[in-house]
């Protein structure tokens, strides 16, 4: 195999991406032509997600409409079973109980090792066998359905716009984001995690604050923020609760450079928040440490996810990116080390010309 940039290219085959499952060649004026993209392995109907762990992910492919698809897969026992034996052409599968809230509309479930699209919901499952490349296979009754409620965001007013590479990314102009409250489902009770994005400022010294990433209290001074200070450029990640901080870190030196993609990520291990700046723990001051070991867990009061604002104290939504681009967001449960991020940027730069 080929070594670019010191990494091995896994070259993959071209293929036209696919939208849950149809071949999808122009979405939302992007064209969806395929590429080889290292990392992300094709499943028959998209890329799957390349860390374990991904609560919610985000890869170059656009979703429907308003919509930025989920990719991250992250299965959970439903606490519902089958309650009948399935041949494999059945798509009504009965169930021990009321699925309708564990097993939604638009979910993806699992039995044994196959998964299944659910159109209809409650006791019993209208579904699509062997969906995502997996195979309909007979199962028996009682057994376990594991399900993933995709976590998709809802884009309001920020573009899709396809890179040389041929990877779409979005863009943000000063009053676009993307709303993920969805994802706070999953991440409530963590108390570890990584978040990583690559991010691109026509002005990395930009008058005002931006956020790539937060969660907040729509009611309250409440939140974990990830953004990028005005004029300064410094890249800060910080975390209040009922109004008073309990950590804060800041880069030393501007993070970005004016009109060049970078790879930043904010990693909270349980006890001490870092930044990284492409892969690198690049110089940094701990600023606030009444509580560095908090994360989603210490939060409670956390009720709203955004991509490039921020949404707390009944401000609504403010502090945008403007003039700016994001791909590859990626938010996981625990976190990963920094050989590992540094991993992922090497692999990953190639798309973003870097």
């Amino acid at each position: 195999m080929p070594i670019i940039n010191g990494v091995i290219n896994e070259v993959r085959p071209r293929t036209v991406i696919g939208i849950n499952g149809a071949a999808v060649p122009v979405v939302n004026g992007v064209q969806s032509t395929g590429v080889d993209k290292w990392r992300m392995a094709w499943n028959g109907n998209h890329f799957a997600p390349p860390e374990p762990g991904s609560v919610l992910w985000y890869p170059g492919v656009p979703g429907q409409g308003s919509v930025i698809q989920d990719f991250a897969e992250s299965y959970a026992d439903s606490g519902i079973d089958t309650d009948e034996e399935l041949d494999d052409s059945e798509t009504g599968v009965d169930c021990d109980a009321d699925a309708t809230t564990a097993c939604p509309i638009g979910s993806i479930i699992v039995v044994d090792s196959e998964k299944m699209y659910v159109s209809a919901t409650g006791t019993t499952l209208t579904v699509a066998r062997g969906y995502n490349g997996t195979v309909a296979a007979a199962h028996s009754t009682n057994a376990n359905i594991w399900v993933w409620i995709p976590k998709n965001g809802t884009i309001v007013n920020a573009t899709w716009v396809q890179l040389p590479s041929g990877l779409p990314v979005l863009n943000f102009d000063g009053d676009d984001y993307v709303n993920i409250d969805v994802a706070l489902n999953n991440l409530a009770a963590t108390t570890k995690g990584t978040w990583m994005a690559w991010i691109n400022l026509v002005d990395a010294t930009p008058i005002a604050t931006g956020t790539p990433i937060t969660f907040g209290d729509t009611n309250a001074t409440e939140y974990i923020f990830f953004g990028l200070l005005g004029t300064t450029g410094l890249l800060r990640g910080e975390l209040a609760v009922a109004g008073t901080q309990k950590w804060q870190v800041t880069t030393d030196a501007v993070a970005l450079s004016d009109g060049v993609y970078a790879h930043i990520a904010l990693i909270q291990d349980g006890t001490s928040p870092i930044l990284l700046v492409n892969g690198v723990q690049v110089a940094q001051t701990l600023g606030v440490q009444v509580d560095k070991t908090l994360w989603f867990s210490g939060c409670a009061g956390l009720d709203n996810g955004r991509i490039g604002c921020i949404n707390i104290n009944s401000g609504g939504n403010t502090t945008f990116i403007v003039n700016g681009r994001k791909g590859l967001i990626t938010l996981i449960n625990t976190n990963l080390t920094v050989a590992q991020v540094l991993s992922i940027v090497q692999q990953e730069r190639h798309l973003f010309n870097v």
